[in-house]
């Protein structure tokens, strides 16, 4: 029932829309800058992409869209959005005023984050009637609804996929270092749908989607597979490394998460001796990963980072912001809501501190637009290119990679991740931060989210701890600070809060 409501609003409003869409991807479509003058914007064409951040100055932010510009660029009759969070009332602002009456429908976890109950009340109380909220099935406790995709349909019957890093929150997009890819297609013909010569990336993509058949809400995401099952994709390159929740066994066994990695990366570079290759990995939040870095770090996932071969744990770099990198951002303390480290969890892996490296983007000029992007990258000895750069939604934690148990036969996963790994030049030349990498002094710290911190900001504001606004309670539900979070003084550290939530069961 629910696929046939949801092509009836298609067929509704996409007469209504279509008229006044454009037909283009370039055209004429530019920003006001300084003195009200228009900034011509460059083409929205199938690659990897930063995020456009507010008063970053003009040279940083070429190349760059915001999720308006994006929107407005791809004219979207129909769109389905797959996210963690997601501010509705944002979220509708951002599409063109010609095109808001289209169909959206929005995919979200049964529970955590922006649930499906708090998204469906989030859509009565818009008003709006071409919105549908569908949930994303979430058998294991603990996990999250956390990839990042968006799928458009253009007035031309081009269908537009972009894989993001970022939730559909205002600060998420504006303010923080994201990144995201897009690509596109048109229908094939009939008899071209048959041919097995589409890209590796598509089929995975399709598979990504048929996972979501155990939920109540399939009829949504089927319109969808469909439609990306029927474009050309043959020109992309990219490979899709993904994460869904259960107790995965036997030929499932490396068919997500780490090993799924592990399994791309020697089919890609199986020749290529990578045993002394050094890893590196960005991202914004961590799980528990155990009281020795051999327990999960270096004894699975760096196993996978290096393609199986059996790599030192010197071998591996994190970058993840200190707490002078966060009290001195574009957001101060405010932006560590984003980086939910919680001080229960890092006590028992003090280990983690003779990895960490800070967050530098001077080349990019995002120094101060604190990482919400996640990346993971190899580099042969003495190389400042990587060999293989993975963006992905996927965090540090066991929850997004996936843990083995039972003598390596089962390998567990809570949540939905999404990324796309990449190898060719244009892409590697998009790490987000500065090479080589500056290590943390001796009195530097792991922002952690629950601790206070006086000193004060660029703003010249304190962070209070979670227990002080009394959010550390049992029973920490994101509807406990609806009203808190959407105060607009500290959205993300509602985030902060569900993930602190969730990854205290990750022990």
């Amino acid at each position: 029932m629910c696929k046939l409501n949801f092509n009836d609003i298609l067929e509704m409003k996409r007469g209504i829309v279509e008229m006044s869409a454009r037909t283009g991807q370039c055209g004429d479509f530019g920003t006001e800058g300084s003195g009200g003058k228009r900034l011509k914007q460059n083409c929205l064409t199938d690659r990897l992409y930063f995020n456009k951040v507010v008063d970053l100055e003009e040279q940083y932010n070429i190349n760059a869209f915001s999720f308006a510009e994006l929107l407005e660029l791809i004219s979207p009759v129909a769109s389905i959005h797959f996210n963690f969070m997601i501010d509705l009332r944002w979220l509708l602002e951002q599409y063109p005023a010609r095109l808001r009456q289209g169909p959206i429908t929005l995919i979200v976890g049964e529970r955590m984050g922006t649930d499906f109950t708090l998204t469906k009340t989030a859509v009565k109380q818009c008003g709006v009637n071409n919105v549908i909220v569908g949930r994303a099935r979430l058998m294991i406790p603990f996990g999250t609804h956390h990839s990042k995709i968006s799928i458009f349909e253009s007035s031309t019957g081009r269908v537009h996929i972009v894989i993001s890093t970022a939730n559909l929150l205002e600060n998420d997009w504006n303010f923080k270092t994201q990144a995201f890819y897009h690509c596109s297609g048109i229908e094939l013909s009939a008899d071209n749908r048959c041919n097995p010569n589409g890209s590796d990336f598509q089929a995975d993509f399709v598979k990504y989607l048929n996972e979501y058949k155990t939920s109540q809400d399939w009829g949504l995401i089927e319109y969808w597979r469909d439609r990306v099952a029927s474009i050309n994709l043959s020109h992309v390159k990219a490979r899709v490394v993904y994460s869904v929740p259960g107790a995965h066994k036997g030929v499932q066994l490396t068919k997500y998460g780490h090993p799924r990695l592990r399994v791309i990366l020697k089919e890609l570079f199986g020749n290529v001796k990578m045993d002394e290759f050094t890893y590196h990995a960005q991202f914004s939040s961590l799980g528990s990963l155990g009281a020795a870095p051999q327990y999960w770090l270096t004894g699975q996932f760096l196993n996978s980072l290096s393609g199986g071969a059996e790599t030192d744990g010197k071998h591996l770099r994190i970058i993840y912001p200190c707490v002078e990198d966060v009290r001195n951002s574009n957001e101060g303390y405010q932006a560590g809501g984003s980086f939910p480290y919680n001080n229960s969890v890092a006590v028992k892996q003090p280990y983690l501190l003779d990895f960490m490296h800070k967050w530098r983007s001077d080349h990019l000029g995002r120094s101060r637009a604190m990482p919400h992007i996640k990346t993971y990258a190899a580099f042969a000895k003495n190389s400042l290119k990587p060999l293989w750069l993975l963006v992905t939604s996927a965090n540090l934690s066991k929850a997004a990679w996936g843990n083995y148990q039972l003598k390596k036969t089962q390998l567990t996963i809570r949540s939905y991740e999404f990324g796309v790994l990449f190898n060719d030049p244009e892409s590697l030349d998009m790490l987000p931060y500065d090479l080589p990498l500056t290590k943390y002094d001796d009195n530097d710290r792991m922002w952690i989210v629950d601790k206070t911190y006086r000193m004060p900001d660029v703003f010249q504001k304190t962070w209070p701890s979670l227990s002080d606004l009394n959010l550390n309670r049992p029973g920490c539900e994101f509807i406990k600070v609806w009203d808190w979070q959407w105060s607009g003084n500290y959205v993300t550290a509602a985030v902060a809060m569900f993930d602190n939530c969730w990854e205290k069961g990750l022990h």
